[in-house]
């Protein structure tokens, strides 16, 4: 909530044009920022550099997008990245590194049954209250930001199987980082594929 009143002042990512895209990556920064600041001891005691964790992260994060984006393409609607995109794409990636490595280190490690279950619904307590914090910005502010609260369904949808795949990469390589850049390349791809250019 803090982050959306941080916002009335202005956009700082509006440069990307992204329609409502650009308002949701800033806020996620801010969020991001401050969760790493709260949580800098975990998240020093987190940090890894293996490049061979990186590379396979990063090359499952793409052959992710690659699929479902050509799935969704022949399916549904135009969810292949243009030229455009992949601009904006590539500019996401580091912004929204920085938020799903903060949301890795407060989830912590991928545990096993009623842990695991706690786990997961305090991953979507944290995005259930990013999203009402938008909403309540575009109801009661008038940030404008109406998008992000019509597109709840998908946001909701995405965001479930984002965390199932990202848990799934962090239980195998047991890296916080290698996994919060495989949730960056699914969360830039979805941000840059679904909302409208400016």
């Amino acid at each position: 909530f803090a982050g959306v009143l941080i916002l009335m002042l202005g956009t700082p990512l509006k440069f990307l044009h992204i329609y409502t895209g650009d308002y949701l990556v800033s806020l996620l920064f801010f969020v991001g920022v401050v969760f790493l600041l709260l949580n800098w001891k975990d998240a020093a005691a987190g940090f890894s550099i293996s490049v061979r964790q990186k590379i396979a992260a990063a090359a499952l994060g793409f052959a992710t997008i690659l699929a479902f984006g050509a799935w969704l393409n022949w399916q549904l609607d135009d969810a292949w990245l243009n030229a455009p995109r992949w601009l904006r794409f590539a500019a996401l990636l580091p912004i929204l590194w920085i938020y799903s490595y903060a949301e890795e280190v407060i989830l912590g490690p991928v545990q096993a049954g009623k842990r695991r279950a706690l786990r997961f619904a305090m991953f979507l307590l944290l995005r259930l209250e990013l999203w009402a914090a938008c909403a309540v910005a575009a109801y009661s502010l008038a940030s404008g930001q109406i998008l992000i609260v019509i597109l709840f369904t998908f946001l909701l949808a995405f965001s479930i199987l984002q965390r199932l795949a990202t848990d799934a990469l962090r239980l195998r390589t047991g890296s916080a980082t290698a996994a919060a850049l495989f949730s960056a390349i699914l969360a830039a791809w979805f941000i840059a594929a679904v909302f409208p250019l400016t």
